[in-house]
């Protein structure tokens, strides 16, 4: 049963990176079980790994501040640059999510 879903997901991550490898972007897919941010963050310090994008639900309050989140985490932890992109319509303002200071979780938005 692991190993299925472990190909689904595998199937899934190669779709969404098709469209990019299209467009002559690098990427590469891999499926982990575990704690998200630990998972992420420790593959990210391979020396391939130039950039860790990833998709953020936007979460801010209460919430946050008890749970954290995934992106958060794998952000402050300052082992490659993030790229956060909240999921949206294609045709709403872009924004990007650029770190000014890693150490300090400081960031600002274009």
């Amino acid at each position: 049963a692991i190993e299925r879903r472990e190909e689904e997901l595998a199937a899934y991550l190669e779709q969404k990176a098709e469209p990019l490898r299209k467009l002559g972007v690098e990427v590469h897919t891999i499926v982990q079980f575990g704690n998200p941010a630990e998972r992420i963050v420790s593959y990210a310090r391979s020396p391939e790994i130039d950039l860790i994008a990833m998709a953020t639900h936007g979460r801010t309050g209460l919430r946050t501040v008890i749970f954290g989140s995934v992106a958060g985490r794998v952000l402050y932890s300052g082992v490659r640059p993030v790229l956060l992109v909240r999921p949206g319509k294609m045709d709403d303002e872009a924004k990007v999510l650029w770190p000014t200071e890693a150490t300090h979780g400081e960031a600002t938005t274009q």
